[in-house]
């Protein structure tokens, strides 16, 4: 509901933390279309999310946050659930590309 309530105002970016967290699977569905049809338009979707399958299905980069640093930016071919809990967890800094 709050998302669609923007979408009016044709803004230019989103920043969401955990946009699906707590939500059914149908509106999971819903969201996730939303995100992509708005990221399709050139429009930059920004995602806080600790739902490590979510980020992979989703984004074309994530950047890895740990102890309020940067420690890894994967690009969308080499996203994969090990490699953000490996960052995650403890990985040297890097910037991995396809």
């Amino acid at each position: 509901v709050a998302l669609a309530k923007w979408m009016p105002h044709q803004p230019l970016a989103l920043l969401f933390n955990d946009p699906t967290r707590g939500v059914d699977v149908e509106t999971k569905r819903e969201i996730y279309m939303m995100l992509r049809n708005f990221a399709a338009a050139g429009k930059a979707v920004v995602l806080l999310s600790s739902d490590t399958p979510e980020l992979v299905h989703l984004c074309d980069r994530v950047a890895v946050v740990r102890e309020g640093h940067i420690v890894a930016v994967l690009e969308r071919g080499a996203l994969s659930e090990e490699a953000i809990v490996s960052a995650a967890m403890g990985a040297e800094q890097r910037k991995v590309t396809a």
